[in-house]
């Protein structure tokens, strides 16, 4: 590295904490930040996470630009917010996404060019995957002259051949890859011929300070303010109260535990995704089935210090969401003792063993939810059991130290004086 103080570019993510974060620990560990911004407004509190921002929206996208209204939708279908969208007129044609991709490229080869890093991170390749091909193209796919360059691979959604032929050249060009799901790495390597020692799983894992236990005086008043008794089997849906993460299967897994005869209580928590409507609809449904006081919702927003009260006061964590990812609430749960009856997703087997360290659910409905929780309901021992093996687990391999030590080893890996 040269004399002066080391520089990454991070393309892309401003809005995510899978970038916020990686980008605070490259900031601490001495390095200068820089954003490249996909997004035409900045996102609020970005400034604080780099040490400078960079827009890449082009002026000459403008006229591809245009301002409509939403509309509420026919009667019967889930009302939207009335608000003015900005939104590209093409935005779904290979031609539209190939000419902004190659503004944008352009725009983020001069940042480079002024700013001399020796890495580029790219946060994501669905919508930063064409500028990474235009800026490379640009700066040369010929690795001596330019820097480094390491892509997170978020997810996965299927592409125009015309952008999977150029992002395939693109990803073959990176120095590393790396993702937190088991099944987007599979993917990225069987069918983008990304060579295995380029391609790492990384998985962001949490500050177990923040998520420690705490003492019985903070849980007894955290009891009290949200209404959750000391004296029954609590489970937890702690995602967001959205259509997209199922949350009717937790619903019903709950009713169904309490008409068989179990004290039960079920936390929601809501999310910055909640929807007004469809909470409603599981608080009229739970009033229907006679359990209108035994669940309690969150606050609209929940710090992660009033995450970890909410997690140590369930017995079990429950996940529905149908999509395959790897979330960091699951470490969260884990390490909280709340044991995560989860859906069956194969990126969840890296730290979820069946009977282990929790339980996978297959099919389409709330069954083996029900069940596998009365397993744990009926048997206390098999649940503490375990609850401890679950938090060893997170203690031992997915602590925010060991992600950030193997974050800023692939750095090092990449980096290129050039």
């Amino acid at each position: 590295m040269s004399a002066r103080k080391p520089c990454v570019v991070v393309l892309g993510g401003s809005s995510s904490l899978h970038a916020r974060i990686p980008a605070q620990m490259v900031r601490e560990a001495g390095y200068r930040v820089v954003l490249a911004d996909m997004e035409p407004t900045i996102a609020p509190g970005t400034e604080e996470f780099y040490d400078h921002v960079y827009p890449l929206q082009h002026s000459l996208e403008k006229p591809f630009l245009a301002v409509r209204s939403a509309v509420t939708k026919p009667e019967g279908k889930r009302p939207i917010k009335e608000m003015e969208i900005l939104e590209p007129t093409r935005n779904k044609s290979l031609y539209w996404r190939l000419f902004s991709a190659w503004l944008r490229g352009r725009r983020l080869a001069r940042i480079v060019r002024a700013e001399h890093p020796g890495l580029v991170h790219i946060q994501g390749t669905w919508v930063c995957g064409m500028t990474m091909y235009y800026y490379l193209k640009r700066m040369g796919f010929d690795a001596r002259k330019r820097p480094g360059t390491m892509a997170h691979l978020f997810s996965y959604q299927p592409r125009f051949a015309g952008i999977r032929a150029r992002e395939i050249r693109a990803l073959q060009a990176c120095d590393q890859l790396h993702s937190s799901s088991l099944v987007v790495k599979k993917i990225y390597q069987q069918h983008y011929e990304v060579p295995p020692e380029k391609l790492h799983l990384l998985v962001r894992g949490i500050n177990l300070k923040t998520f420690a236990p705490r003492d019985e005086a903070i849980l007894a008043q955290a009891r009290e303010e949200w209404g959750v008794p000391a004296d029954k089997f609590v489970l937890i849906h702690n995602r967001h109260l959205h259509p997209m993460y199922r949350v009717d299967l937790a619903v019903d897994t709950f009713i169904e535990l309490a008409q068989r005869g179990h004290d039960v209580f079920l936390i929601l928590v809501r999310g910055s995704m909640c929807e007004a409507d469809y909470e409603a609809q599981f608080v009229a449904q739970m009033k229907e089935a006679g359990l209108g006081d035994r669940f309690a919702l969150m606050p609209p927003i929940l710090s992660a210090e009033q995450m970890a009260v909410a997690l140590q006061l369930s017995d079990i964590s429950i996940n529905t969401v149908p999509f395959d990812a790897f979330p960091v609430s699951i470490l969260e749960s884990m390490y909280c003792h709340a044991v995560p009856v989860v859906r069956d997703l194969e990126s969840y087997y890296i730290f979820v063993k069946e009977g282990e360290t929790g339980f996978l659910c297959g099919g389409t409905g709330a069954n083996e939810y029900v069940e596998k929780t009365e397993r744990l309901i009926l048997a206390p021992q098999l649940k503490e059991r375990i609850a401890n093996a679950g938090a060893k687990v997170v203690e031992n391999e997915a602590n925010v130290a060991t992600y950030r030590r193997n974050l800023l080893g692939l750095i090092k890996r990449c980096w290129r004086e050039w």
